[in-house]
């Protein structure tokens, strides 16, 4: 049994960065993956699948993922050709920031972060 690569949050976002965000153009020769941060995952061009887990879901622009850490996942686009890309713009959430998410906004107020 083949096992699932882990990204670490530290690939990503600097030690002290509650969330990255980063702009990808899926390839098909992306391998499943799972990762230590919550990632949301926003389909901004193309259309494609999304394997997550042992599920397929068709995508295009406007769908949204949250993904939990520990959950193998992989966009992959339906056109192979590269002349229709599949565009995402993903938001890392550390999970160290929980609670600083949680005290900063479960307030239901709309604070800057300085």
């Amino acid at each position: 049994m083949e096992s699932t690569p882990l990204v670490s949050s530290s690939t990503f976002l600097a030690p002290e960065a509650h969330f990255a965000i980063h702009h990808s153009r899926e390839t098909p020769f992306l391998m499943q993956h799972m990762h230590d941060f919550i990632e949301v995952a926003c389909v901004t061009e193309g259309e494609g699948i999304h394997y997550i887990q042992n599920k397929n879901y068709s995508v295009s622009a406007g769908d949204v993922f949250v993904i939990p850490p520990g959950i193998s996942h992989v966009f992959q686009p339906l056109d192979l050709s590269g002349k229709e890309p599949l565009r995402v713009i993903n938001i890392l959430l550390n999970i160290d920031s929980r609670s600083f998410l949680t005290e900063e906004y479960g307030s239901g107020t709309c604070t800057p972060i300085a």
